[in-house]
């Protein structure tokens, strides 16, 4: 942020405690974050954090795609010693996301006590805490940076507005589907049809190449991981490919699909590339249960209320699991869509309400790491008492950890 003189102090309201505004919103929010699926996962696996004050305009994040070689030593033999990079780092624009309340001057003055005010106004703060919370839990699972569409899968690169990066921008595919075969090392450029399981992603994501076979800049070809920078995108309603009898419903699909997906996903059998979540939509749900049930119900647990290892600490929520993979359904996935994310090679920045200047001097000078803050202060111009609650961050998925399945045939 550009060097200079503190904003001067809003005319606060006295009606409002102005200290203990924002230590309630962040109270809410803490609550009501862990009730998001994606939210709640990143949190658990420490991945949504502060900014650590680099990047400037942009987060920039060093993720690790590349392994050191072991190699024969014979005795008294020469060693070759050279600079070695392993990493590639992705660039992000920070997005800025806030929402606003207003009660009127008229409003107000039915309220015929400070009491009757102070309620008030505390439960609009909490209604606007919480949907914010929703609202950023759908931002990830259904927006791209450079668009508004809820339902968009497949955009190209980020084009220069700043919005949150949401796993559509992960797993677009660009103007046209190419085919992929991961079983062959040239990639044919072909368009997908329906007999096609997988397809190539976006040319980019974030500034770095997801090209399955693509030569990484300053990353020798030896020590790159196995499409070090692409993620998996099949198609679940790919005809006579999942099953010897030709399918194109989900509920026939899903298992070997899921299977396909988990199994490619960690690559080279790394179990640090296992999913930690799968996410579907309510019907995508119930048809995999019954798909894992079959024609003879006996999985004895197929979803639990009491979450337990590796689901400790994560809101009660609907799920079973399936090849150690958390599977579960949230509100805002969009249709058709399923996700096997990996929140463990995801992070998640967000810049301090202080620092980023979200808030004025004076009663908000705590000091403290804050992810959004509510300020609330009274407008005479329209006679009107306002409120905003303001967030900034960024959010950047490891791409070769994370995988999408969706129809992208016609």
């Amino acid at each position: 942020m550009a060097a200079g003189s503190a904003p001067t102090p809003l005319n606060y309201s006295n009606l409002v405690d102005t200290n203990v505004l924002p230590e309630f919103a962040e109270y809410v929010w803490q609550m009501t974050k862990r009730k998001r699926l994606i939210v709640d996962s990143l949190t658990q696996n420490n991945a949504m954090k502060p900014d650590d004050g680099s990047g400037g305009k942009y987060l920039d994040w060093r993720a690790t795609i590349g392994d050191f070689g072991l190699d024969d030593h014979a005795d008294m033999g020469q060693r070759t010693f050279s600079r070695v990079n392993t990493e590639v780092t992705y660039t992000a624009p920070w997005a800025f996301l806030e929402t606003t309340d207003a009660i009127s001057e008229n409003d107000w003055g039915y309220l015929k006590s400070d009491a009757a005010r102070s309620n008030i106004i505390e439960e609009r703060s909490q209604k606007i805490v919480e949907d914010q919370v929703k609202k950023l839990n759908k931002y990830i699972l259904t927006r791209n940076c450079e668009v508004n569409s809820n339902t968009v899968m497949g955009m190209t690169a980020y084009t220069g507005t700043q919005k949150l990066g949401g796993l559509p921008t992960l797993f677009g595919y660009g103007t046209s589907s190419l085919a992929y075969n991961p079983l062959i090392t040239t990639v044919a450029t072909v368009i997908a049809t329906a007999a096609n399981k997988e397809i190539i992603p976006n040319t980019t994501y974030f500034g770095v190449t997801t090209h399955p076979t693509s030569t990484i800049s300053g990353v020798p070809d030896s020590m790159r991981i196995q499409e070090a920078t692409s993620p998996v995108i099949t198609s679940w309603d790919a005809s006579s490919v999942w099953n010897t009898v030709a399918s194109t419903l989900w509920v026939k699909n899903c298992l070997n699909v899921a299977d396909y997906m988990i199994q490619r996903v960690c690559r080279d059998g790394s179990p640090d590339y296992l999913p930690d979540i799968g996410v579907l939509t309510g019907t995508m749900y119930q048809d995999f249960k019954s798909a894992i049930r079959g024609t003879v119900q006996q999985h004895v647990v197929l979803e639990s209320m009491t979450p337990t290892a590796p689901d400790a600490g994560m809101f009660p929520r609907f799920f079973f699991k399936y090849q150690g993979v958390t599977f579960s359904y949230d509100i805002d996935q969009p249709t058709n869509v399923f996700y096997l994310l990996n929140t463990k090679k995801a992070k998640f920045r967000f810049l301090d309400a202080q620092v980023a200047g979200f808030t004025e001097a004076g009663p908000y000078s705590t000091g403290k790491k804050k992810f959004m803050t509510l300020r609330a202060f009274p407008d005479t111009n329209v006679g009107a008492f306002k409120f905003v609650s303001k967030l900034g961050g960024q959010i950047i998925w490891q791409p070769n950890a994370q995988a999408a399945s969706y129809p992208f045939v016609g």
